[in-house]
C-alpha cells in the first residue's frame, strides 16, 4: 500500500527550499563586491575542471591583472559605505515618494509598444529593404556580413527604419523588468503585453543570426528576480502564468542555442565531434580533458548534446586564455579610450563621423594579434582600451557606480533605482565574459533603463509636489484664525 505525503508537509518543504534559495541569494548577491567575487570564482572553476583543456592558460600579468580589477571594483562598491553601519546609510537617503499603480502600468505598455513598433522596424529593413537574403539561413547571412565587413564590401542597404529600430526595440526588454520588479502595480492585459514584448530580443536574434539578445535579456531577467529578493520580495512575482510563460522562454532558448551552435559548426565545416575536436585544437589551442573523453567514447552522453555542452563552455571561459595573449602579444594593441567596450558607438561613429571612429583600427589590431571575435573579459576589455593603471581607476569607477545602485535600489525602494540595478547586476554576470557593453543592444538597452528610470523619477516628485501642496493646502485651512464680531 502507498501512503500519499501529507500536503502540509509537502507545502512545508517547498517553503523551506525557496527560504534556502532566498537566502543563498543574498549572501552571494547581497553586495557588488560579493557578486562580483562569487561570479569570477564560479567561471574560473569552470575553467579549470571544464571538459576542456587550454593549452596556453593565463599567465602571472593575466591573472595579476584579473585580480588587481576585481580588488578595486571591490574597493569602488565600498568607498564610503563601509565606514557607515546599515541603518546610517539608511538614514542617508530619503525614500522618495512611492509612484502611482497607474502610472507603473502606463509606463509598461508604452514601453512595449514602443518596442514592438522597433522590432517591426527591423524586420521591414532586414527582411525587405536590405537586400539580404534570408532563404539561405540566417547563419549563413550571418557569416557573409562578417566576411563583407571585414573586406571593407559593405553591399546591405540600410533604411530610416534600422536606426528606428536601433533606437526603440530595447524598450520592450525595459517593459519585461517592469513587470518582474513591480507585477502587482500591472492590470492583466499589461502582464501579457509585456510578456509579449520578448518577441523583440527572439526576433532580433534570428535576424542577426546570434544569441547575444536573448543572453541579455536572461541576464537581465536574472537582474530583476535578484533585485526582488533583495528587496525582501519573493523570488518570482505572484501572478499565475508568469513562471509558466518564463519557463517556456527558458526552454525555447535552450532549444535556440543548440539550433545556432549546430549550424555554425555546420558552416565551418564541424560534422561529428572529433571534426569539433580538431577545429577546436587548431582554432582555439584547447584539448577535451581525459573525462570528457571517457563519457563520449562510453557512449554516456549523445554526441550532439556533447558538442552543445563543449561549444558552451569554450564560450564562458576561453576569455581567460585570449586574455593572456592580449598580455604576450608584442604588437600594438590599444588603447582605444573606451570604443572597443562601447562598440556600439564605435560602430555609430563610423557612420556619422568616421575620422573619430576607432573601428577600422581595432578590427586590424585584432585581426593581426589573432584576437578578433574572441571575447577578452570584462578586464581585458578596459586593458585595451586603457592600459594598466587607467584601467585599475576605470575598474574603481565601475565599483563605485554599483555600490551606489545598490545602495539607491535596496535603501530608497526607488523603482526607477532597481531598473538601474538590474542591468548592474547583469553586467557584473557578464563581466568575467566580457564586456556587458559591448554585447549587441546592451547600450541602447541601457539608455532605454536610464530614461524610464527619470521619468519613473520625474512621476515620483510631481506625485510628491501634488501631495504636499495638498497638505499645505490642508494646513492653511485649518490654521485660519477665526475672529468674532464685538460684542458678542
Amino acid at each position: 500500500m502507498h501512503y500519499a505525503l501529507p500536503k502540509t508537509k509537502t507545502l512545508n518543504s517547498a517553503s523551506r527550499n525557496r527560504e534556502r534559495l532566498r537566502a543563498l541569494i543574498k549572501r552571494t548577491a547581497g553586495s557588488p563586491a560579493r557578486l562580483m567575487v562569487t561570479t569570477w570564482a564560479v567561471i574560473i572553476v569552470l575553467y579549470f575542471v571544464g571538459p576542456l583543456t587550454y593549452f596556453h592558460p593565463p599567465g602571472l600579468r593575466a591573472w595579476s591583472f584579473i585580480a588587481g580589477c576585481t580588488f578595486t571594483f571591490v574597493l569602488g562598491s565600498r568607498w564610503k559605505l563601509g565606514w557607515q553601519s546599515k541603518k546610517a546609510r539608511a538614514a542617508s537617503i530619503q525614500p522618495p515618494p512611492e509612484i502611482s499603480n497607474s502610472h507603473v502600468d502606463r509606463l509598461v505598455r508604452i514601453c512595449a509598444l514602443v518596442g514592438l513598433i522597433g522590432i517591426i522596424s527591423f524586420i521591414i529593413d532586414k527582411v525587405f529593404l536590405s537586400g539580404l537574403s534570408y532563404s539561405q539561413g540566417i547563419t549563413t547571412v550571418r557569416y557573409e556580413r562578417i566576411t563583407e565587413a571585414l573586406s571593407g564590401e559593405d553591399r546591405a542597404q540600410r533604411s530610416f527604419l534600422l536606426y528606428l529600430g536601433f533606437l526603440t526595440v530595447s524598450f520592450s526588454t525595459v517593459a519585461y523588468l517592469l513587470y518582474l520588479l513591480k507585477a502587482e502595480a500591472l492590470s492583466r492585459s499589461s502582464v501579457w503585453l509585456a510578456h509579449l514584448s520578448l518577441i523583440s530580443p527572439i526576433a532580433l536574434s534570428m535576424l542577426y543570426g546570434g544569441r547575444s539578445p536573448l543572453v541579455l535579456v536572461v541576464l537581465l531577467a536574472s537582474g530583476a528576480l535578484i533585485v526582488r529578493v533583495l528587496n525582501n520580495q519573493t523570488l518570482f512575482p505572484q501572478v499565475a502564468v508568469a513562471r509558466r510563460l518564463m519557463l517556456a522562454f527558458a526552454v525555447l532558448g535552450l532549444l535556440y542555442n543548440g539550433y545556432i551552435l549546430a549550424e555554425r559548426r555546420l558552416r565551418s565545416g564541424v560534422e561529428d565531434y572529433y571534426s569539433l575536436i580538431n577545429n577546436i585544437e587548431i582554432s582555439a589551442s584547447a584539448t577535451p580533458t581525459a573525462w570528457a573523453e571517457a563519457l563520449i567514447e562510453n557512449g554516456y552522453i549523445d554526441s550532439d548534446v556533447f558538442m552543445t555542452l563543449l561549444s558552451t563552455h569554450f564560450y564562458l571561459t576561453h576569455g581567460f586564455s585570449a586574455l593572456d595573449r592580449t598580455f604576450e602579444y608584442d604588437g600594438a594593441l590599444g588603447p582605444y579610450y573606451g570604443q572597443y567596450q562601447f562598440y556600439f558607438v564605435t560602430a555609430s561613429l563610423s557612420r556619422v563621423y568616421p575620422a573619430a571612429s576607432f573601428e577600422e583600427l581595432i578590427t586590424r589590431e585584432m585581426q593581426l594579434a589573432g584576437l578578433y571575435g574572441t571575447f577578452l573579459t570584462a578586464w581585458g576589455g578596459v586593458y585595451v582600451d586603457f592600459d594598466w593603471p587607467c584601467g585599475l581607476i576605470v575598474a574603481f569607477a565601475y565599483g563605485w557606480l554599483s555600490g551606489r545602485a545598490y545602495r539607491r535600489a535596496t535603501v530608497s525602494q526607488d523603482l526607477g533605482a532597481k531598473l538601474i540595478l538590474c542591468y548592474v547586476i547583469a553586467a557584473i554576470l557578464f563581466s568575467p565574459i566580457t564586456s556587458p557593453f559591448g554585447v549587441s543592444n546592451s547600450l541602447p538597452t541601457l539608455a532605454s533603463i536610464l530614461l524610464c528610470a527619470w521619468v519613473l523619477r520625474s512621476n515620483r516628485i510631481r506625485a510628491y509636489s501634488a501631495r504636499r501642496e495638498a497638505q499645505l493646502k490642508a494646513t492653511r485651512f485649518v490654521n485660519v484664525p477665526v475672529s468674532l464680531p464685538a460684542g458678542r
